[in-house]
C-alpha cells in the first residue's frame, strides 16, 4: 500500500476495487452487510469482492458506488475493469489521480490554465440538480448547519454565468464546480469576519448585472481530478479577462474566499492572494483539511493580472 500526497490529506495507489471499498466501508463507518445493500450485492459476493476472489463489479454495483458514495466513475472504471489502471485516491477529498506528478495543483499547471483557452459552452450553473451536486460536496468538505443558500448559487450564475461553472462527464456525472459570488461591499465587509455568515447571504446582497463588480467572492471551488480543475480554471479565468476587458470588472476590484483545503490554499497562494486572518475554531468546529483561512486581493496585485 502506497501513500501520496498532503501529511494532512495523503492519496492511496489503488489496484483493485476491492481494496477500494474495504476503505470505504472503514472511512464512511458502514457495516460489510449495509455496504452489500448500497451496491445491491449480496454480503457474500461483498466479501469475495473484498479478498479480491471477483475483481469487477456489475454495471449497476458501479453506478450505484458513484450515485451513493460519490466514488468518480473514471475510479470505479479503472479498478473494476478487464484491463485494471491503478489509480491514486483519496476518500475524504474524492479526488484522484492516475500519476504521482498530479497529486495537487502546482504553479506550472496553473500558470498553463491562466495562459490557455477553453472553446465551447455548457459549463454554466443553471438548475436545482447542479446546486444540489454542489451542496453535496460542500457540505462533505465543510459540514456547517448554515450553508449558503441556493437561490444565492443561482442568482450569482444569473449575474456571472461566465464565473460559476460545473464540469459533467458524457454520463452527466457531476466532475467540480467554481462558485463566485458577485457581493456587495456592505455584505462582503460581514464575510470578511465570519466565515459562517456564509448562510447569511441573501440574494439582496447580490450586485445586479448592469452594475460594476467592486467584489468576486469565491464560495467554492472543486474537481475531482487534476485535469477537470485545470479545465475550470481555464473556463473561469477566461471568464474574467472577458470581464475585465468589458468593463465590468476592474483591475482594482477585489478577488478574495475562504480556503479550507490544500488545492484551495495552493490556488489562493499561487494566484498571489493575501492571506489575511486564520480561523482555528472552526477548524476544530468542523475538522476542515486544512485551517480555515481567508485570503483576498486587488486583481491589479495577483499574479495572474499579467494574463488580463
Amino acid at each position: 500500500m502506497s501513500y501520496y500526497g498532503s501529511n494532512h490529506v495523503p492519496m492511496k495507489k489503488y489496484e483493485t476495487i476491492g481494496e477500494l471499498l474495504k476503505d470505504l466501508r472503514t472511512e464512511e463507518k458502514i457495516t460489510q452487510s449495509n455496504m452489500a445493500s448500497i451496491l445491491n450485492l449480496t454480503s457474500r459476493t461483498l466479501g469475495r469482492i473484498e479478498r479480491d476472489e471477483v475483481q469487477r463489479l456489475n454495471k449497476k454495483s458501479k453506478h450505484l458506488l458513484t450515485e451513493n458514495l460519490k466514488v468518480p466513475p473514471q475510479v470505479v472504471s479503472n479498478l473494476s475493469s478487464e484491463i485494471k489502471i491503478p489509480t491514486y485516491y483519496s476518500i475524504a477529498t474524492r479526488r484522484y489521480s492516475l500519476s504521482k506528478l498530479y497529486l495537487r495543483l502546482n504553479q506550472a499547471n496553473l500558470d498553463y490554465a491562466y495562459a490557455g483557452n477553453v472553446i465551447g459552452d455548457g459549463f454554466s450553473i443553471s438548475s436545482n440538480m447542479d446546486v444540489d451536486d454542489i451542496h453535496e460536496y460542500d457540505n462533505h468538505i465543510y459540514p456547517t448547519e448554515n450553508p449558503i443558500q441556493k437561490s444565492v448559487i443561482l442568482k450569482s450564475a444569473e449575474v456571472l454565468p461566465e464565473l460559476n461553472l460545473i464540469y459533467r462527464d458524457d454520463n452527466y456525472y457531476y466532475g467540480g464546480h467554481v462558485v463566485v459570488i458577485p457581493l456587495s461591499e456592505d455584505c462582503y465587509s460581514q464575510i470578511r469576519v465570519n466565515l459562517k455568515n456564509e448562510g447569511k447571504i441573501e440574494t439582496t446582497d447580490l450586485m445586479q448585472p448592469s452594475e460594476r463588480l467592486p467584489i468576486l467572492y469565491v464560495y467554492s471551488c472543486y474537481a475531482n481530478c487534476c485535469d477537470i480543475s485545470i479545465l475550470l480554471i481555464k473556463k473561469a479565468f477566461n471568464g474574467l479577462k472577458h470581464l475585465v476587458r468589458s468593463g465590468r470588472v476592474s483591475k482594482r476590484s477585489i478577488l478574495a474566499g475562504y480556503a479550507v483545503t490544500n488545492d484551495g490554499i495552493d490556488m489562493a497562494e499561487n494566484a498571489g492572494l493575501e492571506k489575511i486572518f486564520e480561523a482555528p475554531e472552526e477548524f476544530i468546529e468542523y475538522g476542515t483539511q486544512q485551517t480555515p483561512s481567508f485570503y483576498e486581493n486587488r486583481i491589479a496585485n495577483t499574479r495572474i493580472s499579467k494574463y488580463l
